[in-house]
């Protein structure tokens, strides 16, 4: 009986610690965890250890703080202590899932492997490895940006204005066979607006050469204005009477520019038409009158 007392008392005062062990598995793998808990109570000065009853909430087993990384891909750092985490068949998986996600959704593949660590340790206690997502929902794409150009038809289609058309002496009634008219125009570039698809668009035209047709057959090209008299670059002559039309036909190169942007050459040319109106030619015949008389 006394010694059953003694034996009693050791015990008493040396309780057995209690092991809790933690187990379970992820992704097909064992992971096992063991942990202790314990309960201390304060007895006439002194600490007194016994095992936490079942069932008790007046003590808990303390866990130590995780820490979560997630690692983008389908596999992670060999390196890392996986405890034998299986992260194989990734691609494969994948493939598989998308083939199992029936229309009308769709699977969109977004691997990664979420590692959960005892913060204490540093050990690793979960992989959590994720695939992809079927889902009916649909990303929004982004729209394709827009290059706009100017066309050759599109420029050609645009209201120019003629470089206009100058003529010299100015008469109302009359010109004369074998005296010259003299013809020039101006080189000043034009710069129009316009709508592509609603974004504006300026578009500038500038004067590259000159064609003349003269009524008669006669033409003449260049690729300067020409200036007024005495300039005699686009002067014509008439040696038959007449009435005649003249036509300037001025060829146009193109350069468009994006909301006042950058200029950019079009490829293309456009032309535009001035005329003269109709205006007659005579012939001055020399007339023998008698001299006046003296007085």
């Amino acid at each position: 009986m006394i010694l059953s007392a003694i034996m009693l008392s050791i015990l008493w005062m040396n309780p057995p610690e209690e092991t809790t062990h933690f187990s379970g598995k992820v992704h097909g793998s064992n992971v096992a965890i063991e942990g202790r808990s314990s309960t201390h109570t304060q007895t006439a000065g002194k600490t007194a250890s016994k095992p936490s009853p079942q069932g008790s909430s007046t003590s808990k087993p303390v866990r130590n703080p995780t820490m979560t990384t997630r690692v983008a891909g389908c596999s992670i750092d060999t390196s890392l202590p996986t405890a034998g985490i299986s992260l194989n068949y990734c691609d494969a998986r994948i493939a598989a899932e998308t083939q199992n996600c029936q229309a009308p959704a769709h699977y969109i593949p977004n691997p990664y492997v979420t590692l959960i660590y005892d913060n204490a340790t540093g050990n690793l206690l979960r992989a959590d490895q994720h695939l992809g997502t079927c889902t009916t929902e649909h990303p929004t794409t982004p729209a394709e940006p827009v290059t706009l150009t100017v066309t050759e038809e599109q420029f050609r289609a645009l209201p120019l204005t003629g470089s206009g058309l100058i003529m010299n002496p100015i008469r109302e009634d009359h010109y004369y066979v074998n005296l010259p008219i003299f013809f020039h125009t101006n080189d000043t570039p034009q710069t129009l607006t316009t709508d592509i698809l609603g974004t504006p668009v300026q578009i500038r035209a500038t004067p590259i050469s000159y064609t003349w047709d003269y009524g008669n057959g006669d033409t003449k090209t260049g690729t300067t204005p020409g200036t007024d008299y005495p300039d005699e670059t686009y002067a014509q002559e008439y040696h038959s009477t007449g009435t005649y039309t003249t036509t300037l036909t001025t060829t146009w190169t193109g350069e468009y520019a994006i909301n006042n942007g950058p200029w950019h050459p079009i490829n293309g040319l456009a032309y535009t038409e001035n005329h003269t109106t109709p205006y007659t030619v005579i012939e001055s015949l020399p007339v023998l009158v008698n001299p006046p008389e003296d007085h």
